[in-house]
């Protein structure tokens, strides 16, 4: 039945009611029977109102519990009422679960929405950092808890509680104070110096200040290849200078008369002679590492046995060894195959040797070993030597990692420094500079053979102790 219709049936029995107590006209015969009439009318019309009082409630009560456990908890679908709820009751509750409904819908919209907001500002490779209009942190991004290591959540501080540095919290807090956009570059000192791009601008939302946003870009890589160019060409200017002042110095003493005598002309001769050579060589080195660090390089990798390779290198610094009458012994394990590119491999090969060759002294010896090490010795066999660099990215001591090749080049020459050893590799570094010089060393060549070890995602390594010799090396795919 309606609650419309209940609700007139109840008025009616009110209007009874209310009408008996007006004062109708009762027949004196039969005014008990009125009476009783009345007052059942009346205990009817309380008891009907009572029961329908009671089921609003409950199902009233019902309706509220139900909204409340919608605000409180994540409700799938919308509960209905018994089916002996009133329609109007019922019309109510659809209402509401539609509009509970929608309100799911948008809320998990922007929940959708805020997820792809935090993978978006993840994935940047920038490091940003978001603060209210009173410089608390709101918002950060994942490459920013990278950079400076913080971890947990630090929304409500301030910037300097998590960067610990305080030239970009007073970027921050000068934005904050001016409401204008502010570059700057700052350096976070550490084991090794990093360099930070830091551009803080405001958020600005209908001529209201919210707050700030900061970008931060690590130039640290920018930096150190502006030092490596600067270096690069105060090297090949002072590696170049040298040679050609001697040629010069030389053309101008033959221009000025020694010409005319066939003993010093021989002897001007051969010193631009010598020169020209260690040009030829120096700029022979430049144009390998220029292609070595060109990104049109074509490594082609394919599989050799390393001892053909061996035995090629060897023959290149033959004539190198007979004039020094030192003993080259060449030791490759059998079937050892490697997937490299040979030519590059062969050159990073010959260098070594040749570097083995100019250091040891006369009658000395080098030898040469190679041999194949299991996947899960890599490690051990690398830290076992005094410094290893690379791209070679194999770990643990799992035995179903590949196995690598490793390459010794071993003399009894004059040694290196311990402290230098990091050094090695670097462009145009010598240890001894004037001795390097004149055995015809353009300070290159282990600077390819890096780059060319890097190029097959390997490692070179060193060891080396004063006076009793060095040992140079790298690693190889195995085939």
């Amino acid at each position: 039945m309606s609650l419309i219709w209940l609700s007139a049936l109840a008025h009616g029995a009110v209007a009874v009611a209310t009408w008996w107590v007006s004062g109708a006209p009762v027949p004196e015969d039969s005014s008990v029977g009125h009476l009783v009439s009345f007052f059942l009318v009346v205990l009817g019309a309380l008891l009907f109102g009572g029961f329908m009082g009671w089921l609003l409630r409950r199902h009233l009560r019902h309706l509220t519990s139900t909204v409340d456990t919608a605000s409180t908890q994540q409700l799938r679908n919308w509960p209905e009422l018994p089916a002996t709820a009133l329609p109007e009751l019922v019309e109510l509750n659809r209402a509401l679960g539609e509009m509970h409904s929608r309100g799911q819908a948008v809320v998990q919209g922007l929940a959708l929405d805020r997820t792809r907001h935090r993978e978006i500002l993840d994935s940047v490779t920038e490091a940003i950092l978001i603060t209210d209009a009173e410089g608390r942190i709101t918002l950060s991004n994942r490459a920013f808890t990278g950079l400076f290591g913080a971890s947990g959540d630090f929304r409500g501080k301030r910037p300097v509680e998590v960067v610990r540095n305080e030239a970009i919290a007073e970027a921050i807090d000068e934005v904050i104070t001016g409401q204008k956009f502010l570059s700057h570059e700052v350096s976070l000192p550490g084991v090794k110096t990093r360099y930070l791009d830091v551009q803080v601008a405001p958020i600005v939302e209908a001529d209201r200040f919210e707050g700030t946003i900061t970008v931060l870009y690590e130039i640290t890589r920018l930096r150190r290849l502006e030092r490596i160019r600067a270096d690069f060409v105060a090297n090949v200017s002072h590696e170049l200078r040298t040679p050609l002042t001697a040629i010069r110095g030389c053309a101008e003493t033959l221009t000025d008369g020694a010409i005319n005598d066939p003993e010093m002309a021989a002897r001007f001769a051969g010193v631009i002679s010598t020169h020209a050579e260690r040009l030829t060589i120096l700029l022979d080195d430049l144009l390998d590492l220029s292609r070595l660090e060109s990104e049109e390089l074509q490594v082609e990798f394919q599989a050799h046995a390393m001892h053909q390779i061996a035995d090629s290198a060897r023959a290149a610094v033959e004539e190198a060894r007979a004039e020094k009458q030192i003993q080259v012994e060449v030791r490759v394990e059998d079937a050892v195959q490697v997937r490299v590119d040979r030519q590059l491999i062969e050159q990073a090969l010959i260098n070594l040797m040749d570097n083995a060759i100019k250091y040891t002294r006369e009658g000395g010896q080098v030898r040469v070993r190679i041999h194949e090490v299991p996947g899960g010795q890599v490690e051990d066999e690398l830290a076992s030597h005094a410094s290893s660099l690379g791209a070679f990215n194999q770990s643990g001591e799992d035995p179903g990692q590949p196995a690598v090749v490793f390459v010794e080049v071993t003399d009894s020459g004059i040694g290196i420094p311990s402290d230098q050893l990091d050094r090695v590799f670097e462009r145009f570094y010598r240890v001894d500079k004037g001795r390097s010089r004149q055995m015809g060393g353009t300070g290159l060549g282990l600077s390819i053979v890096r780059h060319t070890i890097n190029l097959h995602g390997e490692r070179v390594f060193v060891d080396s102790e004063l006076d009793r010799g060095s040992t140079f090396g790298f690693t190889l795919p195995v085939a």
